[in-house]
């Protein structure tokens, strides 16, 4: 589970990076550093674009594609009517809950000053999400979450002064222009997708997803939202093993 570039305690890069960009370093990763020549991978946000870039552009590395959110689309999505209707729900949401990804993505240096100097402010910003794009089924954030996870959720940011180069990832994706395949392009890699109730993100429809990906199985989840490895990690970890299972390695 390697962390983002910029995230935690990996390096910072000397400028922004974008999921395409990153793609290309942890391909690099899993065969030159560690040596596996095919391999499968998953992801969820940030990771569900710079998995679907893997698939995409080292199609031979990768043998098989799970995801749990679906960043990258067909450049033609709003030419079906289920990518129209999905796009416009899609919207309509982001007006309201968009502006952390706006701000981030234009300005993430103005917003990093005053979260480095304010660990209350930091942990505000952090958990607002946790508390919003999370399930709504149970009201209570902390019923949802250990106070622990949350804590030390926080804490990766700010022990390792990383929240600055963290936000820099939405300004690279802004730079690549990374969230479309490009004209008539698929992604031919075998794929599935364990469909949570994101109230934020929500999982498109069976016909965008089978525009943009190769797909093979495709999993309604009761329960869980954005963060699935953390809400439900039972079911998450079923869904991937099961895919996997179906997976030749040879």
């Amino acid at each position: 589970m390697p962390a983002l570039p910029g995230y935690g305690y990996s390096s910072r890069p000397p400028a922004p990076l974008g999921p395409r960009a990153t793609a290309a370093l942890f391909n690099r990763l899993m065969t030159g550093c560690l040596g596996y020549p095919r391999y499968m991978a998953q992801g969820g946000d940030w990771g569900s674009a710079v998995t679907a870039w893997m698939a995409h552009d080292f199609p031979d590395q990768i043998i098989g594609l799970h995801l749990n959110m679906a960043i990258v689309l067909s450049s033609h999505v709003q030419e079906i009517e289920d990518g129209r209707d999905y796009l416009a729900h899609k919207q309509a949401i982001w007006a309201r809950e968009g502006g952390y990804a706006i701000q981030q993505g234009t300005r993430p240096q103005s917003l990093a000053f005053a979260m480095a100097d304010s660990p209350v402010g930091m942990m505000a910003w952090i958990l607002d999400k946790f508390n919003c794009w999370s399930d709504q089924s149970e009201p209570d954030l902390f019923k949802r979450f250990p106070i622990d996870l949350l804590i030390g959720n926080v804490m990766l940011y700010l022990v390792t002064d990383s929240f600055a180069t963290s936000t820099w990832m939405y300004k690279g994706f802004r730079n690549e222009a990374s969230d479309r395949l490009p004209p008539n392009g698929k992604i031919n890699v075998p794929t599935a997708f364990a469909a949570f109730p994101d109230p934020v993100f929500v999982p498109p429809p069976r016909a965008i997803l089978e525009q943009a990906y190769n797909l093979c199985r495709l999993t309604p989840m009761e329960r869980g939202g954005h963060f699935a490895a953390m809400e439900a990690p039972g079911p998450f970890a079923q869904d991937v093993t099961l895919f996997g299972r179906r997976i030749d390695f040879s």
